[in-house]
């Protein structure tokens, strides 16, 4: 069994449609889960923060590609713009969809 990594941005504000549409033409990738959240901490002065959650599992051979991908086009590299994770997982089930000849 290969293993496989999840991959978690959060960003503060909205993540565009654009992000995912790209990461299908680009990236191939087609199952990803996109997220609204809110929330605050102390070293925010207790402001509360809109924020959006982009997680997506990939095979480890592609999670160096995929997650310095997702670093560009977020913006991850400006002050305040949120997190860009990475983790091994345990276990993943590949997600596919039948081929349909009559659609």
């Amino acid at each position: 069994m290969e293993n496989h990594r999840l991959i978690t941005a959060m960003v503060i504000g909205k993540i565009p449609f654009s992000v995912l549409e790209s990461l299908k033409s680009e990236m191939g990738i087609i199952t990803a889960n996109k997220t609204h959240a809110r929330g605050t901490s102390s070293n925010a002065g207790y402001e509360m923060h809109e924020m959006e959650v982009l997680s997506l599992t990939v095979e480890g051979r592609r999670a160096e590609e995929v997650f310095a991908y997702l670093y560009d086009i977020l913006e991850m590299d400006q002050p305040g713009r949120g997190m860009l994770l990475q983790e091994r997982l345990g276990r993943c089930t590949p997600y596919t969809l039948p081929l349909l000849d009559n659609v």
